[in-house]
């Protein structure tokens, strides 16, 4: 994985926190945000996989 790459993961990650974060003061928007939350995790989980395993 590259630096850019790397980057945009972080930047993915602290949007999905803020996102929970406004799901909990507005709670329609929950939902979503822990679905939006759980989906990069596994985007995340799922490179790292990846990424060991080219080693």
């Amino acid at each position: 994985m590259t630096d850019s790459q790397m980057k945009m993961f972080v930047w993915l990650l602290v949007t999905a926190f803020v996102a929970c974060g406004v799901g909990l003061f507005w709670s329609p928007l929950l939902p979503w945000a822990v679905g939006f939350a759980g989906l990069v995790f596994a985007i995340y989980v799922f490179s790292v996989l990846t990424r060991a395993r080219k080693r």
